[in-house]
């Protein structure tokens, strides 16, 4: 009985709406944080990049994966190497039109939020994933 209880306390909410209800708690959790929030949604045909934040000299891209089921896994597991490599291609192509200084560091960062039923809990991993490139030349110059 506690069980059914607990199922119909919970609240769902539409998987049609999960996804930018997560990327709207992730930006405001990020904004709490310190976080200049730069862009959002950027958009090409490869793909998008969720939010490009900064704070101080640190300019991070961020994927948001939002989940609200424990059964699905934590969001940063969503993000394989396929979709770094992905992500990685989208933000260097980005970088060409930013106005960055060279003592700016580019970072790729996961925010995961988590739908309870009650709350969100959400876990930002900074530096989830490194692109490398050739010694002494940074990735993005590629």
């Amino acid at each position: 009985m506690g069980g059914r209880i607990a199922s119909w306390l919970q609240r769902a909410i539409p998987v049609a709406r999960l996804g930018s209800i997560g990327e709207a708690r992730a930006v405001w959790y990020l904004r709490l944080r310190g976080y200049r929030i730069l862009e959002r949604n950027v958009r090409s045909a490869e793909g998008e990049i969720d939010v490009v934040v900064r704070r101080g000299s640190r300019v991070a891209f961020v994927e948001v994966k939002t989940r609200q089921q424990e059964a699905r896994g934590r969001g940063v597991d969503a993000v394989d190497r396929r979709k770094q490599v992905r992500i990685g291609r989208l933000a260097n192509r980005h970088l060409r039109s930013m106005r960055l200084s060279p003592r700016d560091h580019i970072h790729f960062d996961v925010v995961s939020v988590f739908w309870t039923g009650w709350w969100f809990r959400i876990e930002h991993l900074r530096d989830a994933f490194v692109l490398e490139g050739e010694p002494g030349r940074p990735w993005w110059t590629r």
